[in-house]
């Protein structure tokens, strides 16, 4: 069958199917729109609690700054009624403690510590010992537990993450989060990422107003801490509950998320409480949001938890898409039926006419094998006379003339023994021309071949032989084998492109008698023009020069095999041969 026949068909068949695509495609897109929309919603929601829930923190260190403002001696007593009234648990949940860090001389440290023990504490210690250039001490941290106790007097300023915000903090008059940091609370268990938010506390309650007059005016910290593993889940379930069950959540320390720098990340959860759906994939939805927190940037990445994503309804797209494919394929299908009657018709119509062509085909091969007949007749009673004469001629006796006669007529029958090869043989074309053209040649240099190995199929050794007999035939007769000086040089060659080759084959008579022109091409010429134009498609010229008739045949080849299998000779050299 035709396939441009049925190109009608499959361009309707595609027209529906990109129809039905395009539709289904905007039904995924609208589905996956809505819940693109819900997915910004809630991390809209997330982003807007973590900025406002970090503001209102930093108010209750400003109220810390107020007490300790209002009671310049504030006792240990004091400062844990003041975080008690605060009720943090209740309404500031996830806060590891609040704490008052006073700065301290070099000088004073002694004296500070000694204070700290009378006053009830005996184990309170100073740490990290040593010089430097500025002193702090953590003189209270409520709620009073175990970790907090932990940290309190160690001096912030001797760590460089906590003394970068301490020191924003000092110069701004401002509230100032630390980096990332490593709790002094953290024990080897349930290590988490740590925070701090520190307000500064000047001489009189007033923040000066330059740098220099707010550095000499410091007198301490009121900071939060926060342990983020616990901080931030607590915030979400008192402000935005379920939102972990929708949202993956990671927090970074900085503007370019790094591992280094996780602070926060709701896949190492593991307290009681929290229950999350597992992540298993590359979520559908993710968002990379920045934010600045007290003076510090922090990363908020999001993704899309399977709940969130369930609200993608894809049914209606599913439906359309199978519903639209089946409706295209049956009309495809009754289009290519009318396609297919058509076709059969018309090829009916064909194989007719294809019919009649090769009878007549048939017909014309056949009177063309009559007259090639007659005609060969004719020849070989031509070339069997030329044999006996020139071998007469060169056979000084009636035995050598006898052996040599018969020698010639057993070769003669071979070369017409190549008109029925074996099916299966394909000689190859230098064997093959020495083969036909050896009864011809009665001298030494006769006959001079060259050329690259070359096979021939049945269909071209046939061809071939009715041209080399005629061209043979002709020298023999009028050319130059008809005198024993004459001379036939044969080369032919191979040019490769891909699967298709063209042989260029150059006959060329020298040293012969004079060459004239035929006034009218008799029925060897139309043989020869047979054989090669209408037979292999090919082209053969004849040029006439009075030194020696001259033939050039070009015969385009189109064949699956390799050009190793064309040519099989190993070493790829020319062939070079001298007949007598």
């Amino acid at each position: 069958m035709r396939f441009r026949a049925y190109i009608p068909t499959l361009l309707i068949m595609l027209l529906l199917l990109g129809a039905t695509a395009v539709a289904s495609w905007l039904l995924f897109s609208d589905a996956t729109d809505k819940a693109r929309r819900q997915f910004e919603e809630q991390a809209n929601a997330f982003e807007n609690l973590m900025i406002d829930v970090m503001r209102s923190y930093q108010q209750v260190l400003r109220a810390g700054v107020a007490a300790v403002n209002a009671m310049p001696a504030i006792t240990r007593e004091q400062w844990r009624f003041f975080i008690r009234d605060l009720a943090i648990d209740d309404f500031y949940p996830g806060t590891q403690g609040i704490g008052y860090v006073k700065r301290l001389r070099y000088e004073e440290i002694e004296s500070f510590v000694e204070e700290q023990r009378r006053a009830g504490r005996p184990d309170y210690r100073f740490n990290p010992e040593g010089k430097r250039d500025e002193y702090t001490a953590i003189v209270y941290l409520e709620p009073e537990n175990w970790r907090n106790t932990r940290a309190v007097g160690y001096d912030m300023f001797s760590e460089p993450r906590r003394r970068a915000a301490m020191e924003r903090a000092r110069d701004t008059g401002n509230a100032a989060l630390s980096r990332r940091v490593s709790l002094m609370q953290e024990t080897g268990e349930d290590v988490q990422a740590g925070a701090l938010v520190y307000m500064p506390v000047y001489a009189d309650g007033l923040v000066p107003d330059t740098v220099e007059a707010r550095r000499r005016a410091l007198t301490g910290y009121v900071y939060g801490v926060f342990r983020m593993q616990d901080f931030i889940p607590r915030v979400i379930d008192r402000n935005l509950p379920g939102t972990l069950q929708r949202l993956h959540v990671q927090i970074y320390d900085g503007a370019k998320p790094t591992e280094a720098d996780l602070m926060f990340d709701d896949r190492m959860l593991t307290h009681s409480g929290t229950s999350l759906p597992p992540l298993g994939r590359v979520p559908l939805f993710t968002d990379s949001r920045p934010i600045t927190v007290a003076g510090t940037d922090w990363t908020i990445v999001l993704g899309s938890r399977p709940v969130l994503e369930e609200m993608v309804d894809r049914s209606k797209a599913w439906m359309a898409l199978l519903g639209g494919t089946l409706i295209s394929l049956l009309i495809a299908g009754i289009v290519g039926s009318l396609a297919y009657a058509a076709e059969r018709n018309a090829a009916a119509e064909q194989e007719l006419s294809a019919e009649v062509a090769e009878r007549k085909r048939a017909q014309e091969q056949a009177q063309l094998a009559n007259r090639e007949l007659i005609h060969r007749v004719k020849n070989i009673l031509a070339i069997v006379t030329a044999i006996a004469s020139q071998t007469a001629r060169y056979s000084p006796t009636v035995e050598s003339f006898n052996k040599a006669f018969r020698e010639r007529l057993s070769s003669l029958a071979r070369v017409h023994d190549l008109l029925r090869p074996d099916p299966a043989h394909t000689p190859d074309l230098g064997s093959f021309v020495n083969e036909i053209l050896a009864p011809y040649c009665h001298w030494q240099g006769a006959l001079v071949t060259s050329g690259p190995p070359v096979e021939v199929t049945q269909n071209e050794a046939v061809l071939l032989s009715l041209l080399f007999n005629e061209l043979a035939t002709n020298a023999t007769k009028y050319g130059a084998w008809s005198v024993p000086s004459g001379q036939v040089t044969l080369s032919w060659r191979d040019e490769i492109n891909g699967a298709e080759s063209t042989v260029y084959i150059v006959w060329q008579e020298r040293n012969g008698p004079p060459v004239l022109a035929p006034s009218a091409s008799g029925f060897g010429t139309n043989v020869m023009k047979f054989s090669i134009e209408r037979g292999l498609r090919g082209r053969i010229t004849t040029s006439f020069d009075p030194s020696g008739v001259r033939h050039e045949v070009e015969l385009p080849r189109t064949s699956g095999a390799t050009p190793a299998e064309r040519h099989p000779s190993a070493n790829g050299e020319d062939r070079q041969n001298h007949r007598n």
